[in-house]
């Protein structure tokens, strides 16, 4: 009898032992936090990226020849074909843009002969979507005299007409630029030039900042020549690359 209730004794404390160990095992189970999320794979972050009314948002392409392209040339003229009273004609092909189709930023001149203040220029955007139809975008009009030189006047600015560099114009940047070293400046337009106590000039140039893998920019940038030939920029303006929006000015 001694022996039978030792054993129903031990059997009882294994038992106790055996619940104690699945409660502790449930417990920590429940304590368990739940796993993070699997962090994207740097395609599927790819995949995620932001859109802009329905187009990836990618990087522009500044152009190695600023020439208009016949491709771009024939969007232009397709999209600017579907609007009333749109005066511009492009005249040098700025960058590009791969989203759903091409984005084309160009340089344009006015066709319109203007009845007050000076002629202007724009930045256009045109897209090319991926069933080869051209559409319209923006424009951002340049607007000479927008940013007067220190030496304020109350001069006109004349348009010119070809947008050509001499090399009498290069030389002024040159001289404007000879001290700089936070950049480099590369005029690729003269728009104007306004007669005052000397000359203003409003050029268009690629900016590169003077740092390793550093990337072009395009800024309006105005350079005042004085009466004895020296020669110092009085603002610059950046140009930002857009693809949707109003219409806007820059100047």
């Amino acid at each position: 009898m001694k022996n039978l209730t030792t054993k129903i004794m031990a059997l009882g404390m294994t038992l106790a032992f055996l619940t104690c160990g699945l409660t502790a095992c449930r417990n920590a189970s429940a304590a368990e936090p739940e796993k993070a999320p699997a962090v994207p794979t740097s395609n599927e972050q790819e995949e995620q990226a932001p859109v802009n009314n329905g187009q990836a948002v990618g990087g522009w392409q500044i152009q190695a020849s600023l020439e208009v392209t016949a491709e771009a040339k024939k969007a232009f003229d397709e999209a600017i074909g579907k609007l009333d009273g749109f005066g511009y004609e492009p005249v040098e092909l700025l960058a590009t843009q791969v989203v759903a189709g091409t984005n084309y930023c160009l340089l344009c001149r006015s066709t319109v002969t203007a009845h007050s203040g000076p002629l202007d220029y724009a930045i256009v955007y045109i897209n090319v979507n991926p069933a080869g139809e051209a559409n319209y975008l923006r424009s951002d009009v340049l607007t000479l005299g927008g940013a007067q030189a220190a030496e304020n006047s109350v001069g006109s600015w004349t348009r010119t007409e070809s947008c050509a560099l001499t090399p009498e114009l290069n030389e002024v940047l040159s001289k404007a630029t000879a001290t700089l070293t936070g950049a480099s400046y590369n005029a690729i337009a003269c728009l104007g030039t306004q007669v005052v106590s000397g000359r203003n000039y409003a050029f268009v140039c690629q900016v590169t900042p003077t740092v390793p893998d550093a990337k072009t920019a395009y800024a309006l940038v105005y350079v005042y020549e004085d009466t004895s030939g020296n020669c110092k920029i009085s603002n610059t303006i950046d140009i930002g690359f857009l693809a949707t929006g109003e219409s806007g000015s820059i100047g």
